[in-house]
């Protein structure tokens, strides 16, 4: 997870630009007066994209632990469902031996099985589908997870070449600002919709 702090990031870029432009070196140059403007559009832009990143990865944990859970269950269903038709085959093997005192009081015993066994089969296979899904689920936010943390990593650095930009005189940080920017942006829309 990202420690970033957006209060301290605008902070930073207002204290960089008062100190340009007190010191008369750069006052007016290089568009100093929008640096601060633009680190707390970024700062916002960050924080926002990094509460999203935050809520996917515990979308992903609860989804992987909701996954992990029902595979359970359906592990136990059909340890039952098993252990049923077990049963089911052992009485009816008794009862085609013929070594039984009463065949028809097992025979119910096997057929009760056999009928008992049916729906705790559907419930396995429910909870299989159900963990299914939820895996799919926990996937999928895993990769919007992973989308976003680089979408807020560049949105971090384009605040600190912004803030750099005011104190250089060359356009390439800003050019590189700008970039970082826009890559931060376009990762995070699209992590938000991944």
């Amino acid at each position: 997870m990202s420690d970033f702090d957006a209060a301290k990031a605008f902070t930073e870029a207002r204290d960089r630009h008062k100190k340009t432009e007190g010191d008369g070196t750069n006052a007016g140059a290089h568009g100093a007066r929008w640096v601060p403007l633009a680190a707390a559009i970024l700062a916002v832009l960050a924080a926002l994209a990094s509460l999203a990143t935050t809520q996917r990865s515990t979308i992903a944990l609860t989804s992987k632990n909701q996954a992990i859970l029902l595979f359970t269950k359906a592990s136990d269903a059909f340890n039952e469902y098993e252990a049923r038709s077990i049963k089911q085959h052992v009485y009816e093997a008794l009862v085609a031996a013929g070594n039984v005192r009463d065949p028809a009081k097992l025979q119910a015993i096997a057929a009760h099985e056999k009928k008992a066994g049916a729906p705790v089969f559907i419930k396995a296979r429910e909870f299989e589908r159900q963990a299914t899904e939820s895996n799919d689920r926990s996937e999928r936010a895993l990769r919007s997870y992973e989308h976003l943390e680089i979408g807020v990593t560049f949105l971090e650095i384009s605040i600190v070449l912004v803030s750099i930009s005011a104190l250089a005189t060359t356009r390439l940080l800003t050019v590189a600002a700008i970039t970082a920017a826009t890559a931060g942006i376009l990762l995070t829309i699209y992590g938000f919709f991944t």
